[in-house]
């Protein structure tokens, strides 16, 4: 007989026998387990609406909405024109005008929707600048061009997050009924906004108007930034493969600089990144730009697992441009990845160097904590004790502003596994207290995991 059977046997004579006995039921099946942490307190109950704030016209304008959402359009139209004939008794008119004139344009009713989207538009409401867009859009729709064109311009002259301003451009060149202007706008639309659905029908349209026309290489080099700015990296890999090798040394350059910085935004083929940005970053135009570039290819280099060449790029970064807004995270970094690879005694001096320059940025408390974590590791404890007797070099003010910031923490089970992992005492008198305290933390902070983010919290800038 199979094994599986004999279990399931055995498993209902076990509950038979504790059924027909005097025993107590037999349960079968998995215990409840008790949930480790408690979840958070089931949230307060919502108290109920101010007196005379539900009207009847309250619930119709959510019904009529509600229809609206559903795609029942002549349902909502029927719902909330009423509101909108009767406004004095509705403490929010502009949301049912909106709503009704929507309704009204999708379901084709033209002219109600123009009249309703106008009158809109001179209401005091959030639904101003769209409803000049979709007056608009009404306008055009009904052959009321040199109308249109004049709310298109109004909409795109004010844009704002609730318009489509693709949209609006691409319908003005549609509009527009000189060719060699119509093309231009078509180019505008196809340039400024690559991403947009109505892109490559620009594109076509601009062709057909003009078929000599061509999209140049500084034109492509743009639409690659403005993709890969958006997050759509992958079509700004491809914008950037169209273009030809042999390119003067400038375009080259610029090209590499936003092929690597997109791969890098990726997350992908980090060695191939920092190649690119550390083989330009003198060549750019400008000091920002080589500051730039040249802290993304130390830190792709990191991230490819080349840190010593990585903190040779942070190095040769806070030289060269030790004002610039990288400078501060580089310093810093140079030290953090020196102990991170176990060699405190290197980390030291960066560490102390962040201090020194930039010890009035939000980097000053990392590096605090890891200049602290270095001295106070016994492979350099002997040669740093005097000067964690007398102080690091850190200001009565700082000292006093990180011991306070670390008394509004706690302490917890993964500093003292990492106490224990490192060899670290905590006594009051050991020269691991001196080392933190003389960093400005208190006794207490030589318990910790030598790690900032038990202070303050860390996203990604420390991770190289």
């Amino acid at each position: 007989m199979p094994r599986r059977a004999l279990v399931s046997i055995s498993l209902l004579a076990a509950v038979c026998v504790a059924v027909g006995g005097d025993a107590a039921p037999l349960r079968v099946g998995l215990p409840k387990r008790t949930p480790l942490v408690k979840g958070p307190p089931s949230a307060p109950r919502l108290p109920p609406p101010p007196a005379g704030s539900v009207t009847p016209e309250a619930e119709s304008l959510g019904r009529g909405v509600r229809l609206l959402w559903s795609g029942d359009l002549v349902a909502a139209e029927r719902e909330l024109r009423p509101l909108v004939d009767t406004a004095g008794k509705l403490r929010n008119p502009d949301y049912a005008l909106w709503a009704l004139a929507e309704a009204e344009l999708l379901d084709g009713q033209l002219e109600q929707a123009l009249a309703h989207f106008d009158k809109l538009s001179h209401m005091k409401s959030r639904f101003v600048a769209a409803a000049v867009a979709r007056e608009a859009d009404a306008a055009r729709l009904l052959g009321r061009a040199e109308l249109a064109r004049k709310l298109y311009e109004t909409a795109v002259a004010r844009p704002t997050p609730e318009i489509d301003l693709a949209a609006c451009r691409f319908h003005i060149a549609e509009l527009e009924t000189s060719k060699p202007k119509a093309a231009l706008l078509f180019r505008k639309v196809y340039l400024e906004h690559p991403l947009h659905p109505l892109a490559q029908t620009a594109l076509d349209r601009m062709g057909v108007l003009d078929p000599s026309t061509s999209i140049t290489v500084p034109e492509r080099i743009h639409r690659a930034k403005i993709m890969s700015n958006n997050r759509g990296w992958q079509q700004a890999l491809d914008e950037l493969k169209r273009l030809p090798q042999d390119l003067p040394q400038a375009q080259r350059d610029d090209a590499d600089y936003w092929y690597a910085t997109t791969l890098f935004h990726m997350r992908r083929e980090y060695d191939v990144a920092a190649q690119k940005l550390l083989g330009l970053w003198m060549r750019l135009p400008t000091d920002e730009q080589k500051a730039e570039a040249l802290f993304h290819g130390a830190r792709a280099q990191s991230r490819a697992d080349q840190d010593a060449e990585a903190i040779v790029g942070y190095r040769e970064l806070v030289a060269k441009f030790p004002r610039c807004k990288n400078a501060p995270e580089a310093s810093f970094l140079a030290g953090w990845l020196e102990f991170n690879r176990g060699r405190y005694k290197e980390a030291i001096p960066a560490l102390e160097d962040t201090l020194k320059r930039y010890g009035q940025t939000t980097f000053a408390d990392d590096a605090r904590w890891f200049l602290a974590g270095s001295m106070a590791m016994p492979a350099v404890r002997s040669q740093t004790s005097r000067r964690c007797r007398t102080g690091v070099g850190i200001s009565p003010q700082a000292r006093a502003a990180t011991s306070a910031q670390w008394r509004s923490t706690s302490s917890g089970a993964r500093r003292k596994r990492w106490m224990r992992g490192t060899g670290l005492r905590a006594s009051a008198r050991s020269p691991t207290t001196r080392c933190f305290r003389a960093c400005g933390l208190p006794r207490r902070a030589s318990r910790s995991t030598c790690s900032v983010a038990r202070v303050t919290p860390r996203p990604s800038r420390c991770r190289s």
